[in-house]
C-alpha cells in the first residue's frame, strides 16, 4: 500500500514538473526521492516473500516501476533540451512507451498485489473468527460446570449443620 501511494505522488511530482515545463526543480527532487522508497519497498518484499500469492504482482510493479523512471529519464531530457511538446505527449501520451502507460502498468500491478494480499488476510481473519467462535460456548459450559462443582462440594458441607 505504502509502495502505491508514492508511486502516486511521484506521479503528480512528475506531472507538476512538466506543467512548470521544468522549472521546478523541486517536482523533480521529490520524485527523486519518492520512487526509490517504492523501489526498496517492492525489492524488501521480494526479497522477504516465501511463495506469497503476491509474488507475481510484486514483480510486474518492479519492472513497471523500471520502465517508469526510464521513461522519467527521457522526458527530463526532453525538458532539458527545451521540448516542451515532447515531454508533454509522452508525459500524458497514449503511447506504448509513455510515461502514462508505464505509471498505470506500474499502479495496476500495485492495485493486483494489494487486492491479493488483502484478501488472503480476509480469509484468515475468517479462519481465525471461525475458530475460536466456539471457545464462548465453551467457556460458558466450562462456567456452568464449575458452579455445580461448587455447588457440590459445598452441599455436604452444609448438611453437617442439619
Amino acid at each position: 500500500m505504502t509502495a502505491r501511494i508514492l508511486a502516486q505522488q511521484a506521479r503528480a511530482d512528475e506531472v507538476l514538473g512538466v506543467l512548470r515545463r521544468g522549472s521546478d526543480s523541486q517536482a523533480e527532487v521529490d520524485f527523486s526521492r519518492h520512487t526509490p522508497v517504492a523501489a526498496k519497498i517492492l525489492d524488501q518484499h521480494r526479497s522477504n516473500s516465501q511463495g506469497s500469492v503476491a509474488d507475481a504482482p510484486v514483480a510486474e510493479a518492479a519492472a513497471a516501476l523500471d520502465g517508469w523512471r526510464s521513461a522519467h529519464t527521457v522526458l527530463q531530457h526532453r525538458l532539458g533540451n527545451g521540448d516542451y511538446p515532447g515531454a508533454a505527449a509522452l508525459a500524458v501520451g497514449p503511447g506504448e512507451l509513455a510515461s502514462t502507460a508505464r505509471f498505470s502498468a506500474l499502479d495496476e500491478a500495485l492495485r493486483s498485489a494489494v487486492d491479493r494480499l488483502t484478501s488472503v488476510e480476509r480469509a484468515a481473519t475468517t479462519t481465525a473468527y471461525r475458530a475460536t467462535s466456539p471457545l464462548t460456548v465453551g467457556g460458558l459450559v466450562i462456567g456452568v460446570l464449575c458452579g455445580f462443582s461448587v455447588g457440590g462440594g459445598i452441599w455436604p458441607r452444609l448438611n453437617e449443620y442439619h
